[in-house]
């Protein structure tokens, strides 16, 4: 059906529901741990939360820093679930299968580009702070 992906014997993409992205936020309106949205990963198209905002890239110093929040043209780390299972690779690996967009589900307006960082949880960030947790 549409959304559906087909790959031969020998490649095997991971199949996930749960994953971690690097985002640029593009919405004037915060993302925060909780929103739910649409993730739109080739023709296919997902409900999904973010469950978690790991990170925030500070685009002068390039280091990383917490935060609870994403705003306009901010790059952050993120931990995403997704309603139904997606077929992705990680950005660096496969960068037609490890890109999206994430979709506002009310208007259809683009939230965000992402690149898909971690698709097994044994490579997910450990460190994830209190105020940005959120599980649904």
């Amino acid at each position: 059906s549409r959304g559906a992906t087909i790959v031969p014997i020998s490649a095997h993409p991971a199949v996930v529901r749960e994953l971690e992205a690097t985002l640029c936020w593009m919405d004037e309106r915060p993302l925060r741990a909780g929103r739910k949205l649409l993730v739109q990963h080739h023709a296919a198209t997902v409900k999904a939360a973010v469950t978690t905002i790991l990170q925030k890239t500070n685009i002068e110093t390039f280091e990383s820093q917490g935060t609870d929040e994403a705003k306009l043209n901010d790059i952050v780390r993120v931990r995403l679930k997704t309603a139904l299972p997606l077929v992705a690779d990680e950005y660096r690996q496969n960068r037609v299968t490890g890109a999206f967009i994430l979709v506002d589900e009310q208007t259809g307006a683009t939230l965000a580009a992402g690149l898909v960082a971690a698709t097994d949880p044994e490579y997910f960030t450990d460190e994830v702070p209190a105020a940005a947790a959120f599980s649904i």
